[in-house]
């Protein structure tokens, strides 16, 4: 069975997170020492705080809503709201699993010119510019 990929996926440029990830880990198997602080998972321990809220929620294995927990969006909103003297509710919050597929998603899903800022999140630009018309 021959198997097509969508034309935008055969422009898309190599990740340089990926080729990144893949020289440090071969410098890590020669024996160099790395330190990665840049390919989206930190070098420190997770807060206690945090690991005994996910010990707490730990029996929560159904899907969570597309959005994010309401509970979650509420804080946020109020964080917002306390630190930063911005006026959002709960319901102009939304929650993902990463900030690269959040906004590669927003491009797919919203029109318009994207900022990025950079350097941090420079290689977003190379995936998501065939989306949003390269701007």
């Amino acid at each position: 069975m021959e198997h097509k990929l969508h034309p935008h996926l055969n422009q898309l440029e190599r990740s340089a997170t990926l080729a990144i990830n893949e020289r440090s880990a071969e410098m890590a198997a020669a024996g160099q020492t790395i330190y990665r602080f840049g390919l989206g998972q930190s070098p420190f321990p997770v807060p206690y705080s945090i690991v005994s809220a996910l010990q707490e929620n730990a029996y929560r294995k159904d899907y969570l809503p597309v959005e994010g927990l309401y509970e979650l969006r509420e804080a946020v909103a109020e964080y917002h709201k306390e630190t930063d003297k911005i006026d959002i509710a709960a319901k102009g919050v939304l929650i993902s699993p990463g900030s690269k597929e959040l906004i590669f998603t927003l491009q797919l899903a919203l029109t318009g010119t994207t900022l990025i800022p950079t350097p941090l999140l420079g290689v977003l630009y190379a995936t998501g510019k065939n989306r949003s018309a390269g701007k």
